[in-house]
């Protein structure tokens, strides 16, 4: 097997950057629930139902729905319809909200 040459390396990672740069922002609302959803996981090692996340932050479900569909679009988790706990986070994107702090 061929080692890759540091040049390659070093393209995969300007690659990784750009599409961190790309993100888009994210509303105060959008953070206190992702923040409530990590904070959720990291707890109980489950991911939170729309009514749990409606709970906390004092809303209808359907508000919280339409925050959570708005955190799928812009990539920050990924939303399972099936699933009632159909809520993961995008790993990648995990890792940036982390180091920001």
């Amino acid at each position: 097997m061929k080692k890759q040459s540091k040049g390659k390396r070093k393209h995969i990672r300007k690659l990784k950057a750009r599409r961190r740069k790309v993100l888009e922002k994210l509303s105060v609302i959008e953070q206190a629930v992702i923040e409530f959803i990590i904070k959720h996981i990291k707890g109980k090692h489950r991911p939170p139902t729309l009514r749990e996340i409606a709970r906390e932050m004092v809303w209808h479900h359907t508000r919280a729905a339409q925050i959570v569909n708005s955190l799928a679009a812009k990539g920050y988790i990924i939303k399972d319809a099936d699933a009632s706990r159909g809520i993961r986070l995008n790993t990648s994107i995990y890792e940036v909200i982390v180091i920001e702090k």
